[in-house]
């Protein structure tokens, strides 16, 4: 079995029959409701296709298969809620964050409204807690619940904090709850199917994966081409008044822009010392995610997950 790999393309191909069992569970779903509206269900359909890299899932099926954990239809539901919920959150960041694309495509709420878009990030999270229900462990239950509270509570803690840089410590704690979170719901559950085999290190990695991916995206949204605007607006976060690491840098810690115009902060974030700086703290996360996981034997899958780090 190869294990150079290059891109996240060829990884995912590693576990692409579990990828598609994962996508038909979820079409099952969705079709199922008795919602008359046919183009709205394959709306939302489409949704969990275009353009999702289907990260968080991938991840549940590669350790899966480097811990030899079998991979049966609780494995496969587990993965459908986790990007279920994902999805959910996103439908509801976009109305949050007013942002008119997500993927390349029309947002949601641009299409149908806030309100109907609102429901339908709920209905989906329902749909999630149904296929979490149906693993018949009550503690991936409690995985979850514990991870949508810190997912809402990361937005509430950032709704609070506008307009000024947070500390570096209160940025990577924001970043834990708001991302991390769920890839440690998720690794956690994995383990848990599994009778909490490597259960420590596999929510240890996700916690320290899931901050590094954070940081990652919000050195994208600062540092990305004009061309990357159709695939996610550039610099909606300094837009709205949330910091990030590159403000941070920029500016320092618990520091009040207020007196700061946009494109100013755009200008002294984007500096290439300040990417620079970004990117040692991005390697730092990455290092301790795949410091968690030396005790699991090596494998392509191993190799896979150490590669997606650093496509990160």
């Amino acid at each position: 079995m190869n294990s150079n790999f290059k891109t996240y393309s060829e990884i995912k191909k590693l576990v692409e029959p579990e990828i598609l069992k994962m996508s038909s569970v979820i079409s099952e779903r969705i079709y199922k409701t008795n919602i008359p509206e046919q183009e709205f269900l394959n709306e939302l359909n489409e949704y969990f296709k275009s353009g999702s890299k289907q990260l968080r899932s991938c991840l549940i099926f590669l350790f899966a298969k480097a811990i030899n954990a079998e991979v049966n239809e609780k494995t496969v539901k587990l993965a459908a809620a986790v990007e279920i919920i994902h999805n959910a959150t996103l439908i509801h960041d976009d109305i949050i964050d007013e942002s008119d694309i997500r993927r390349g495509k029309t947002a949601l709420h641009k299409k149908y409204g806030n309100k109907l878009s609102i429901i339908a990030g709920d209905y989906l999270l329902s749909l999630a807690i149904n296929l979490l229900s149906e693993t018949g462990n009550s503690k991936i239950i409690e995985n979850f619940a514990n991870c949508l509270n810190a997912l809402c509570l990361g937005e509430i803690e950032q709704y609070f904090s506008q307009k000024t840089t947070p500390s570096l410590e209160e940025y990577i704690i924001k970043s834990e709850a708001k991302t991390a979170s769920l890839f440690k719901a998720s690794l956690k559950s994995l383990a848990d199917l599994q009778e909490k085999k490597h259960s420590k290190s596999l929510e240890t990695f996700a916690k320290y994966f899931g901050i590094a991916f954070q940081i990652s995206d919000d050195l994208k949204n600062i540092s990305a081409l004009p061309q990357k605007e159709k695939q996610k607006p550039r610099f909606n976060d300094i837009k709205a008044g949330i910091y990030t690491a590159p403000v941070i840098y920029a500016f320092g810690e618990n520091k009040l822009l207020d007196k700061f115009s946009t494109d100013e902060i755009i200008k002294k974030s984007g500096t290439k010392p300040i990417q620079e700086k970004t990117k040692q703290l991005i390697k730092t996360q990455v290092n301790e995610a795949k410091r968690q996981i030396t005790n699991i034997p090596d494998s392509a899958y191993k190799q896979a997950i150490l590669k997606l780090c650093d496509l990160i």
